[in-house]
C-alpha cells in the first residue's frame, strides 16, 4: 500500500517536471541556493536513478520505483545539511565514491552528473572533511562545488591539470593585519600556513606542492593541520568561513601583482644581491658582506611578501645581521625594486581592499 508521503513524493516530482518542461531556466530555490528548474527536476531523476536504473525503470516494480522516489524526495526536501546526512545513511544514496555524486575533482566524466546534488552532498559531509578539503571544495562558500579540473594537449593526448584559481595572487606569508584572529601577525609559520590555506581555496593542487610555488618549506605543508586545524568545531568554520571572504575579495580584485612570479624571481639569489648593492650606491653606501646580506635579505622579503625566515640566503647561526649604518631603509627598498623585474604601474607592495 501506498503511504501519504509517498503520494506526496511522486507528485512532488511531477511538479518538479511539469516545471521543467514549461519553463527550463526558471529560478528555484533549494534552501538558500538559487538552481534552475531544469537542474531541480535533474536532480531528482539522479537520486532516483541512483536506487533504481533508469534501464530497468519501464520494468521495475511500482513499489520499487515509489520507495525511490520516495527517497529522492526526502533528500531533496531535507531542512539541513545535517537531515540530508542521515538520509544518505539511511538509504544509501549520494554515495561519495559511487558514479552519481562522486566527490572528487571533475577530471573524465562519463556518466552525466549533478552539481546541485554534489552540492547537497559536501554540504552535508563539510564537517567531516579535512581543512585542505573543506577549502578545496569550499563548504564555506554559498554553494559548495569541486574544483573543475583542466585540461592541456600533448600531441594527441589530453592531459589533467589541476585547478589553482588563486596561483600568483597570495604572498608566502599572510598580508600584515588579515585574519589576525586566527595567528599571531609575528609568527612566521602562521602566516605562511594562513598562505597555503588561502591559496588551496577552491584548488585541487597538493599542498605541498603549492608550498613549492610559494618558496616556503614542504614540511610546512605537511604541518598546515597541526598549525591551523588544532582548534574546536567552531574556530575552524570561522577560519574556513574568513578565508573564504578573504579569497572572494581577491576574485572580485585581483592583486596586482603575480607573487609566483616574484617567489621565482626571488630564487636567483645573484640577482637580488645585485639589485641590493646597486640600490644602496644610490645612497653612496658601500656595502660589507654582512651589510649585503642584510639589505638583501630585507629587499627580497619586501619584494616577495615572504618571511626573512624562509629567504633562501645564508645566515651565521641563523640571525639576520644588522641593518647598514646609515641607509635609509625606504628609499632602498624602492630603488631596489626598481632593479627587480617587474610590470609597468606594478606597485612593490599592495594589500587586499
Amino acid at each position: 500500500m501506498v503511504s501519504d508521503a509517498q503520494l506526496d513524493a511522486v507528485e512532488h516530482l511531477d511538479h518538479a517536471l511539469e516545471a521543467a518542461a514549461r519553463d527550463p531556466g526558471g529560478p528555484t530555490a533549494l534552501w538558500q541556493w538559487t538552481t534552475t528548474s531544469t537542474e531541480y527536476a535533474h536532480a531528482l531523476l539522479e537520486l532516483i536513478d541512483e536506487q533504481v536504473r533508469a534501464n530497468r525503470w519501464a520494468h521495475a516494480s511500482s513499489r520499487e520505483l515509489v520507495t525511490a522516489i520516495d527517497v529522492a524526495s526526502q533528500v531533496m526536501t531535507a531542512a539541513s545539511p545535517e537531515a540530508v546526512e542521515a538520509i544518505a545513511a539511511r538509504h544509501g544514496v549520494l554515495d561519495p565514491v559511487g558514479t552519481h555524486t562522486p566527490i572528487a575533482p571533475k577530471e573524465h566524466d562519463y556518466h552525466p552528473r549533478s552539481s546541485l546534488l554534489v552540492s547537497l552532498r559536501l554540504a552535508s559531509l563539510a564537517r567531516h572533511l579535512s581543512l585542505g578539503q573543506q577549502l578545496m571544495f569550499r563548504t564555506a562558500s554559498g554553494r559548495p562545488r569541486p574544483p573543475v579540473r583542466t585540461e592541456r594537449r600533448d600531441g594527441p593526448r589530453r592531459l589533467p591539470e589541476g585547478t589553482w584559481p588563486a596561483r600568483g595572487w597570495v604572498p608566502p606569508a599572510l598580508w600584515a593585519g588579515e585574519l589576525t584572529d586566527h595567528v599571531s601577525v609575528d609568527e612566521s609559520c602562521g602566516r605562511a600556513a594562513l598562505s597555503l590555506a588561502l591559496s588551496k581555496v577552491g584548488s585541487s593542487i597538493p599542498l605541498r606542492a603549492i608550498a613549492l610555488d610559494l618558496g616556503l618549506p614542504a614540511w610546512l605543508a605537511d604541518r598546515i593541520a597541526k598549525t591551523l586545524s588544532n582548534r574546536t568545531r567552531n574556530e575552524l568554520e570561522r577560519l574556513t568561513a574568513d578565508l573564504e571572504r578573504l579569497f572572494s575579495r581577491l576574485e572580485a580584485a585581483p592583486p596586482p601583482i603575480d607573487y609566483s612570479h616574484r617567489v621565482a624571481v626571488g630564487r636567483d639569489l645573484a640577482t637580488v644581491r645585485a639589485a641590493a648593492v646597486e640600490a644602496a650606491s644610490f645612497q653612496s653606501i658601500a656595502l660589507d658582506e654582512a651589510e649585503e646580506v642584510a639589505a638583501s635579505v630585507a629587499l627580497w622579503v619586501a619584494y616577495t611578501g615572504s618571511h626573512p625566515r624562509f629567504c633562501p640566503l645564508p645566515l651565521n647561526d641563523g640571525l639576520q645581521p644588522p641593518w647598514p649604518s646609515g641607509l635609509n631603509r625606504a628609499e632602498f627598498l624602492d630603488d631596489g625594486f626598481l632593479q627587480l623585474p617587474h610590470d609597468q604601474g606594478e606597485p612593490m607592495a599592495w594589500w587586499p581592499p
